[in-house]
């Protein structure tokens, strides 16, 4: 399971990392290699390596190297970037997902400024391999992504969100054996800038539904009607412009509904 956080630094200031100590209180555990310095844009948890503990992966942007810090445990972390996931792009998000069913997690990068973006085989014992093909290479302005199976059928499907004037919003179906189909045109219409992508069964109907926020539009919550279908079923307060830059879902009352959270930058952060 990939843990994500959207990180989204000031240039040139280090990352942090916090310990949850388990009694409300955090504790700066911030030590080489993960108080990098750089443009840093989004990062991601995942045991990549299948050894019980969880890696990060960082994506930057102004054409730096992204990163990969391997856990040897003990709250020690070892710079293991090497090619190809050392892109120097204008790294936007970071999406772990085991799309060939393998027991390995890959990796897709979404890159900006009509920059390919990118899916990274995970080949097993530390070495990745360069698997962008069409159409998960992609180069509208990448901002978000997520992998989730939509489809129901066994394998990760995987949907993308781009910046300004760059295609909208897409959809790429995992037919196995690593190729995709786009069939982003099934979609509804979403005219935003496109920010955060959050697969979440909002209706508990076992399929998995999407919300998408958006720069200067509104955010957007797309209902699976199953067999591919999509119906737009935004509205208030859920439809809200606030330049909203992340969204997260949980049952935060227990009561057997995922609740929904959004971070915005120009406007008050919702619940």
């Amino acid at each position: 399971m990939a843990i994500s956080i959207s990180i989204w630094s000031k240039q040139n200031q280090a990352n942090r990392l916090f310990r949850n100590e388990g009694n409300a209180t955090f504790t700066d555990q911030t030590a080489a290699p993960l108080n990098d310095v750089g443009v840093g844009r989004s990062a991601a948890w995942v045991d990549y390596d299948n050894d019980g503990d969880l890696d990060l992966y960082e994506a930057k942007e102004s054409n730096q190297a992204n990163k990969l810090f391997r856990n040897d445990g003990g709250g020690t972390f070892v710079d293991v970037t090497g090619s190809p996931v050392n892109l120097a792009s204008t790294g936007e998000g970071v999406a772990w997902g085991d799309f060939d069913n393998d027991g390995d997690t890959d990796l897709y990068v979404t890159n900006n400024t009509g920059q390919p973006n990118k899916l990274f085989r995970n080949d097993g014992a530390g070495t990745f391999a360069d698997a962008s093909a069409a159409p998960v290479n992609d180069a509208g302005n990448g901002i978000g992504a997520a992998w989730g199976d939509y489809d129901n059928d066994g394998d990760l499907d995987l949907f993308i969100t781009n910046d300004t004037g760059a295609g909208g919003d897409k959809l790429f179906r995992n037919d196995g054996g690593g190729a995709f189909t786009d069939v982003s045109t099934g979609l509804p219409t979403d005219s935003g800038n496109g920010r955060t992508v959050a697969w979440v069964d909002y209706d508990n109907d076992g399929d998995l539904d999407v919300y998408l926020t958006n720069n200067g539009a509104s955010n957007k919550l797309f209902r699976n009607d199953g067999a591919g279908a999509f119906v737009d079923v935004t509205a208030a307060p859920l439809n809200f412009a606030g330049n909203s830059l992340g969204a997260a879902w949980a049952d935060i009352d227990n009561d057997g509904d995922l609740d929904l959270y959004v971070a915005s930058t120009s406007s008050t952060n919702r619940l």
